[in-house]
């Protein structure tokens, strides 16, 4: 496996996973016992496999963070890392300073009280704290996002509040400056939040983030679960009509088909909300005006944050949903999956047999490279189960691999890829559906990328845009959106692709184009025109495949599997022909002068 993280010390690989079968569902433990923390999967060393970082609290007074490090078949490696120990935990991912890799944004509750810590990473791998980074310090409720659409990457920093006269507590923004450093935002001062978790989500489709609030309101001394509605960086609340919960979680996805973000909602009860704790909401989106269509029970969260998923857990492109609580009616720590039939949802039969995590924090990902979500569970896990190996008394990070036989396979590529220029000056980047074999089109999610000619991106995918394989698996960046607009570029030329994502969060290799800003004019836009002028035929193809290049110039070629191992490499000046063995692939041609193309294709 290549390395990028020269600071990491490999403190021994886990014995045999210490795997145990319950039923069909094979266990994985991490033996990193937690509660009331995070859990992100995230390929931190850009290797194309999905590693773990998780915090969380061991004891009343014991905080712990550990990053995990994948071999690419599920294996873990205890690694060493500079990130800081916290419960009540916030992990985010994000290119804060423009230069094309991924940095990290963290909030918990330390030994010594709450903590907001920025790391950047450089072009080895490696992370660094940034000192003085002026981001309040609280916890949790913290992350990036581009709240103003200019190309830079902003925080949010609600945290916890208190009561007390002299707090100065509030939720805040920290948009970026473009100079290294951020500007304070006082838009919020008027709201004081406990246990606050908030969504970036482009709610009701306008090509902007909103901020969506679940937590108690000091002032109001109220649970509160209301969105925050952006405009041009200004927001304003809005109550959606819903029943306010607190002290836990909001995870988006389009579970109906239906083109725009459903919400599935959970948290405690009293003050103005319902006085039940145990109940997850799932509400229907319709034009951004949200109905309830279903609810889940009895499952208690008792922690902030994520302690449900959207997850296509059997592959057949719909979300289903993953819940997790204290189930009050079995009387033990529960984790239950209920699968998707047309916007109906069935539990699954062998639920029981799943490890029950309360205290909860959870992640999907494919950790073992098999086109499947697995599940990644840390939370307090009773002993009060049917199943064998699947009680724990204690508390745990647990991953359970997904069982199912179904394969997943990338969308296509979206296509008419256009960028026009606005009478304001904003640039908007659009793009026609891409389709998926199982996954609604009108669920796909999309990624963009956008960087000038220095290679400074101001849209980072995370993801490769060579292969097209993520770097977090969760939509895309842009949601449901096919454009969306990017204010005040400055003058140039400019490389920009999207990518499709269906709902196991695989993603499409990236269609790519060009266009250049001259004294306020956008030219060069050419529709599905890439950066080089060449043909590929036949496509699927029996075998053998031809690569048509423009003669004069010379081409590097390489072949890659879509998990991004690759199996052929080439020089050539003209064109060339490929031999291959049944399968997909993803065709790099780089012309050594900074055009690249990408094309996935198929040998049968």
């Amino acid at each position: 496996m290549r390395k990028y993280l020269p600071f990491l010390l490999c403190l021994g690989l886990l014995s045999q996973q210490e795997e145990a079968t319950a039923q069909n569902f094979t266990m994985k433990n991490l033996n990193f016992p937690v509660q009331h923390g995070d859990v992100s999967a995230i390929d931190i060393d850009r290797d194309g496999d999905m590693d773990l970082l998780i915090m969380g609290e061991i004891s009343g007074s014991e905080r712990f963070v550990q990053l995990f490090t994948n071999d690419g078949a599920g294996n873990f490696t205890k690694t060493a890392s500079p990130f800081l120990a916290g419960a009540f935990a916030s992990i985010d991912w994000g290119d804060v300073d423009n230069d094309g890799r991924l940095d990290m944004l963290q909030s918990g509750f330390g030994t010594t009280g709450p903590f907001t810590a920025l790391f950047k990473s450089n072009a080895t791998g490696v992370f660094t704290q940034v000192a003085n980074s002026g981001i309040q310090q609280v916890n949790p409720g913290t992350g990036f996002a581009d709240l103003n659409n200019d190309g830079y990457t902003d925080i949010y920093a609600f945290g916890n509040a208190n009561n007390t006269a002299n707090d100065a507590s509030r939720a805040k923004i920290y948009f970026n400056n473009k100079a290294g450093g951020f500007t304070e935002s006082a838009q919020f001062n008027d709201y004081k939040f406990v246990d606050p978790e908030i969504s970036a989500v482009d709610f009701d489709k306008d090509g902007d983030l909103d901020l969506f609030v679940n937590g108690f309101e000091i002032v109001s001394e109220s649970r509160f679960s209301k969105m925050f509605v952006n405009t041009n960086g200004t927001f304003m609340v809005r109550d959606l009509g819903l029943i306010q919960k607190g002290f836990g979680g909001a995870v988006w996805g389009d579970y109906d088909a239906d083109g725009d973000l459903d919400l599935l909602l959970n948290g405690d009860g009293g003050a103005n909300g319902e006085p039940s704790s145990d109940i997850y909401r799932l509400y229907k989106n319709t034009a951004g005006a949200f109905t309830e269509a279903t609810t889940f029970s009895t499952y208690r969260q008792i922690a902030v944050g994520d302690g449900g998923r959207f997850a296509d857990w059997d592959n057949d492109g719909d979300l289903d949903v993953i819940v997790t609580g204290w189930d009050d009616t079995a009387k033990r720590q529960a984790t239950a999956i209920f699968l998707n039939n047309a916007g109906a949802f069935t539990a699954m039969a062998n639920n029981d047999k799943l490890p029950g995590v309360s205290e909860s924090s959870i992640e999907v990902a494919d950790i073992d490279g098999d086109s499947d979500l697995d599940l990644m569970l840390t939370g307090f896990s009773g002993n009060n189960f049917n199943g064998a190996n699947s009680a724990y008394n204690d508390k745990v990070s647990v991953i359970v691999v997904n069982p199912t036989t179904m394969v997943n396979t990338a969308p296509t590529m979206p296509a008419t890829l256009q960028a026009t220029m606005g009478t304001g000056g904003g640039v908007t980047l659009s793009w026609s559906a891409a389709t998926d074999a199982t996954t609604s089109a009108n669920s796909l999610s999309y990624n963009i990328f956008l960087q000038d000619a220095t290679g400074k991106m101001y849209i980072h995918p995370m993801a490769d845009t060579t292969t097209g394989k993520l770097m977090v698996q969760k939509m895309g960046n842009v949601q449901l959106s096919t454009s969306w607009i990017i204010k005040d570029l400055p003058q140039g030329r400019y490389r920009y692709g999207v990518q499709a994502i269906d709902n196991s969060f695989m993603g499409s290799p990236f269609m790519k184009t060009s266009f250049t800003i001259t004294n306020g004019v956008l030219t060069g836009i050419a529709d599905q025109k890439l950066d080089l002028n060449m043909e590929v035929y036949p496509n699927p193809a029996p075998g053998r495949i031809n690569v048509k290049l423009e003669k004069g110039k010379k081409y590097e070629l390489k072949v890659s599997t879509l998990d991004g191992r690759t199996v052929k490499t080439l020089s050539a000046m003209n064109s060339v022909q490929l031999t291959l063995a049944p399968g997909i692939y993803i065709l790099q041609v780089n012309d050594n002068k900074g055009g690249v193309e990408n094309r996935k294709i198929v040998v049968q």
